[in-house]
Protein backbone atom coordinates (compact mmCIF):
# COMPACT_ATOMS: atom_id res chain seq x y z
CA UNK A 1 0.00 0.00 0.00
CA UNK A 2 3.02 2.58 1.00
CA UNK A 3 4.06 1.62 -2.75
CA UNK A 4 1.36 2.26 -4.72
CA UNK A 5 1.05 5.72 -2.43
CA UNK A 6 4.56 7.12 -2.99
CA UNK A 7 3.99 6.06 -6.81
CA UNK A 8 0.84 7.82 -7.39
CA UNK A 9 2.52 11.11 -5.42
CA UNK A 10 5.19 10.97 -7.49
CA UNK A 11 2.97 10.63 -10.56
CA UNK A 12 1.47 13.43 -9.07
CA UNK A 13 4.64 15.68 -8.87
CA UNK A 14 5.52 14.55 -12.12
CA UNK A 15 2.44 16.03 -13.88
CA UNK A 16 2.82 19.31 -11.59
CA UNK A 17 6.04 20.25 -13.08
CA UNK A 18 5.69 18.87 -16.69
CA UNK A 19 2.58 21.27 -16.39
CA UNK A 20 4.50 23.69 -15.17
CA UNK A 21 7.32 23.43 -17.39
CA UNK A 22 4.31 23.64 -20.44
CA UNK A 23 2.05 26.48 -19.01
CA UNK A 24 4.20 28.52 -16.46
CA UNK A 25 7.88 28.87 -17.07
CA UNK A 26 7.89 29.69 -20.77
CA UNK A 27 6.19 32.81 -20.20
CA UNK A 28 8.31 33.71 -16.75
CA UNK A 29 11.35 35.47 -18.35
CA UNK A 30 13.58 33.24 -16.43
CA UNK A 31 16.07 30.62 -17.03
CA UNK A 32 17.39 28.29 -15.05
CA UNK A 33 20.86 29.47 -14.26
CA UNK A 34 22.40 26.01 -13.45
CA UNK A 35 21.48 25.52 -17.25
CA UNK A 36 22.83 28.28 -18.28
CA UNK A 37 26.03 27.90 -16.64
CA UNK A 38 26.73 24.98 -17.35
CA UNK A 39 24.86 23.20 -19.57
CA UNK A 40 22.27 20.37 -19.38
CA UNK A 41 18.62 20.15 -19.02
CA UNK A 42 17.41 22.89 -16.51
CA UNK A 43 15.82 22.29 -12.91
CA UNK A 44 12.50 21.76 -13.58
CA UNK A 45 13.66 19.04 -16.17
CA UNK A 46 16.38 17.67 -13.53
CA UNK A 47 13.22 16.93 -11.10
CA UNK A 48 10.77 15.62 -13.45
CA UNK A 49 13.98 13.01 -14.43
CA UNK A 50 14.77 12.58 -10.96
CA UNK A 51 11.43 11.23 -9.64
CA UNK A 52 10.81 9.50 -12.36
CA UNK A 53 13.79 7.59 -12.29
CA UNK A 54 14.45 7.69 -8.32
CA UNK A 55 11.04 7.76 -7.19
CA UNK A 56 9.76 11.10 -5.40
CA UNK A 57 11.74 10.47 -1.84
CA UNK A 58 15.24 10.06 -3.48
CA UNK A 59 14.79 12.02 -5.92
CA UNK A 60 13.58 14.50 -3.53
CA UNK A 61 17.20 14.32 -2.10
CA UNK A 62 18.65 15.44 -5.69
CA UNK A 63 16.78 17.89 -6.42
CA UNK A 64 17.63 19.47 -3.12
CA UNK A 65 21.19 19.37 -3.96
CA UNK A 66 20.50 20.28 -7.51
CA UNK A 67 19.18 24.16 -6.19
CA UNK A 68 22.01 24.52 -3.94
CA UNK A 69 24.34 24.11 -6.81
CA UNK A 70 21.91 26.25 -9.22
CA UNK A 71 21.60 29.18 -6.23
CA UNK A 72 25.37 28.66 -6.46
CA UNK A 73 25.37 29.38 -10.37
CA UNK A 74 23.22 32.01 -9.98
CA UNK A 75 25.95 33.79 -7.20
CA UNK A 76 28.58 32.82 -9.41
CA UNK A 77 27.07 34.47 -12.79
CA UNK A 78 26.14 37.34 -10.35
CA UNK A 79 29.70 38.12 -9.44
CA UNK A 80 30.76 38.71 -12.91
CA UNK A 81 28.85 42.12 -12.39
CA UNK A 82 32.20 43.41 -10.87
CA UNK A 83 34.46 41.29 -13.06
CA UNK A 84 33.79 42.30 -16.48
CA UNK A 85 33.21 38.67 -18.56
CA UNK A 86 31.84 35.68 -17.80
CA UNK A 87 32.98 31.73 -18.27
CA UNK A 88 30.51 31.83 -20.51
CA UNK A 89 31.52 34.85 -22.67
CA UNK A 90 28.60 36.85 -21.68
CA UNK A 91 29.46 40.71 -20.64
CA UNK A 92 28.86 42.30 -17.73
CA UNK A 93 26.27 44.64 -18.66
CA UNK A 94 24.24 41.55 -20.77
CA UNK A 95 24.64 39.63 -17.14
CA UNK A 96 23.43 42.73 -15.21
CA UNK A 97 20.04 42.20 -17.42
CA UNK A 98 20.11 38.84 -16.88
CA UNK A 99 20.00 38.48 -13.55
CA UNK A 100 16.91 36.72 -11.88
CA UNK A 101 15.89 36.17 -8.80
CA UNK A 102 16.84 32.54 -6.42
CA UNK A 103 18.25 30.41 -9.34
CA UNK A 104 16.83 31.94 -12.39
CA UNK A 105 18.12 34.29 -14.50
CA UNK A 106 16.21 36.89 -16.20
CA UNK A 107 16.07 36.86 -20.06
CA UNK A 108 15.27 40.32 -20.32
CA UNK A 109 17.17 42.29 -22.32
CA UNK A 110 19.54 39.17 -22.55
CA UNK A 111 21.54 39.47 -25.96
CA UNK A 112 24.46 38.36 -26.85
CA UNK A 113 24.33 35.63 -23.18
CA UNK A 114 25.27 32.65 -25.68
CA UNK A 115 23.80 30.39 -22.68
CA UNK A 116 20.12 29.86 -24.25
CA UNK A 117 18.65 33.19 -23.16
CA UNK A 118 16.19 34.37 -25.73
CA UNK A 119 14.89 38.00 -26.44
Amino acid sequence: MISSRSSLAASLVVTLIAGYQRFISPYKGFHCAYRLRHGGAGCSEFARQAIREQGLWRGWRMIRQRFRDCALAAQQQRNVESEGQSSNGMSAQAAKHCLGSGCDLSSVACSGCGGGCST
